[in-house]
C-alpha cells in the first residue's frame, strides 16, 4: 500500500481489498475476515466453482445466492460458505431440478423443513413424467420408423404443386383431430 502522499507505482497490480488492510467495516463482511482469506471475490467464486460470474449474479437475483457484501467500490465479496451453496446448486441442476424449485428447497431448509423428504417425493413424481415421456418418443420414435421405411426409394420427390412442401410429408394421413377441453 502506497504511503501516504505518495502515489502508486503505474505498475502496481490493484487489489479491490486493499483498502480493508485497515480493518474497515463495509456490509456483509468484517475486516478480519478479509485478512483471514475467509471471502471470495465473485471472480474467485466463479474460478473455485466452475459457474461464470454472469451465472453468478443471475442466481442472486433469482435468490439462490444471498446477497454478498460489497467493497467500497461495489465488488460483490462472498463468504467462503457459498462455494458450497454453488456446488449444491450445480448438482441439484444436473438431476433436473429447476431454478424456481432450487430455491423452493434452500428457502424450505432455512426453515427448519424436511426437505431430503421433498427431494424424494420431487425424485418420484419425476420419474414418473420420466417414464410418461420416454413412452410418448417411443411411440413417435415407433411411427417415424415406419414411415422412413415406407419413403425409402420413393427420392425425389415428383414435381410439387405451388402449395406443396415435401411429398413424403403431403402423403401421410392426417393426425386424428382430438377436440379441446374446455
Amino acid at each position: 500500500m502506497p504511503r501516504a502522499g505518495i502515489p502508486p507505482s503505474p505498475t502496481a497490480k490493484y487489489n479491490p481489498l486493499e483498502p480493508y488492510r485497515n480493518r474497515k467495516v463495509y456490509p456483509g463482511v468484517r475486516g478480519e475476515e478479509l485478512l483471514k482469506g475467509n471471502s471470495l471475490t465473485i471472480r474467485e467464486l466463479a474460478n473455485q466453482t466452475g459457474v461464470s460470474s454472469k451465472t453468478l449474479r443471475y442466481w442472486e437475483n433469482r435468490g439462490l445466492l444471498p446477497k454478498p457484501g460489497r467493497t467500497h467500490t461495489g465488488y460483490r465479496v462472498y463468504p467462503v460458505e457459498a462455494v458450497r451453496r454453488v456446488q449444491f446448486i450445480r448438482k441439484a441442476k444436473s438431476i433436473g431440478f429447476t431454478l424456481a424449485e432450487i430455491r423452493a428447497l434452500i428457502g424450505s431448509a432455512k426453515q427448519g423443513g424436511k426437505t431430503c423428504e421433498a427431494v424424494e417425493a420431487w425424485a418420484r413424481q419425476k420419474l414418473e413424467a420420466l417414464d410418461r415421456q420416454i413412452e410418448v418418443l417411443t411411440r413417435l420414435r415407433t411411427q417415424l420408423a415406419q414411415h422412413r421405411r415406407r419413403w425409402r426409394g420413393r427420392l425425389p420427390c415428383p414435381p410439387l404443386g405451388p402449395s406443396e412442401v415435401c411429398c413424403l410429408i403431403e402423403e401421410l394421413p392426417s393426425p386424428s383431430h382430438k377436440p379441446r377441453r374446455r
